[in-house]
């Protein structure tokens, strides 16, 4: 899983995350030899007491300048830290039980790169945090498409799709399933925005999907 390990303002600057897991820090160091070795310029979060961010914590809008963090993994601290390397203009926490942010939502951009949409189950975010993208989404004119538990982790014994775990880019979705809830489909092909599927069953089984396995540089 790449994703985890870092996050790029897609200009040749990188900065290095630190796992809240600290049996994960040799992703950061395989990662960072990587990184060298395609000349990028690589800063590193600052060592302190309560900062840490994982990428799939996060989903950054760079058209817009606005950073979607969760807070399950990531610290406030760290997700403040991560919008200030992207100079971001706006970030907004949301809360979930989830492992990731990733497990429960996802951004929708259109063909100039612009956030048109995101798509969420509302039934895995705190009302606080939905109240807080609802606002976000009436003063941008952003769409909301919530979908069911089975489209994200599942809910109970029922084991989900992670269809919403994808990478998101101008014009273009990869997921590793269809959606369920078929507002996904009839909004994406009103906004004619190109949904692929490829099946990372193997992946699934540690509790990943599409948006772990790539990341933007």
């Amino acid at each position: 899983f790449i994703r985890d390990a870092f996050i790029s303002d897609l200009n040749k600057n990188v900065l290095l995350l630190k796992f809240s897991q600290k049996n994960r820090d040799a992703e950061s160091k395989i990662i960072n030899d990587y990184l060298e070795k395609l000349n990028y310029n690589i800063i590193e979060l600052p060592n302190r007491k309560n900062m840490f961010a994982e990428g799939g914590e996060f989903y950054y809008c760079p058209k817009d300048k606005v950073l979607f963090s969760g807070i399950k993994r990531n610290s406030i601290a760290g997700a403040e830290e991560v919008a200030s390397f992207l100079n971001v203009n706006e970030l907004i926490l949301i809360k979930t039980n989830a492992f990731h942010l990733d497990t429960v939502f996802t951004t929708i951009m259109d063909h100039s790169g612009k956030l048109c949409a995101v798509i969420l189950c509302r039934d895995l975010i705190s009302k606080n945090s939905f109240d807080l993208l609802n606002k976000f989404s009436e003063l941008n004119n952003i769409k909301i498409i919530n979908i069911p538990p089975i489209d994200s982790i599942g809910i109970n014994n029922k084991i989900g799709s992670l269809a919403v775990n994808n990478f998101s880019a101008p014009g273009l979705l990869i997921s590793s399933s269809k959606f369920s809830e078929p507002s996904v489909a009839k909004y994406l092909n009103t906004k004619e925005i190109k949904i692929e599927t490829s099946p990372v069953s193997q992946f699934q089984l540690s509790g990943g999907s599409i948006h772990c396995l790539t990341n933007e540089l």
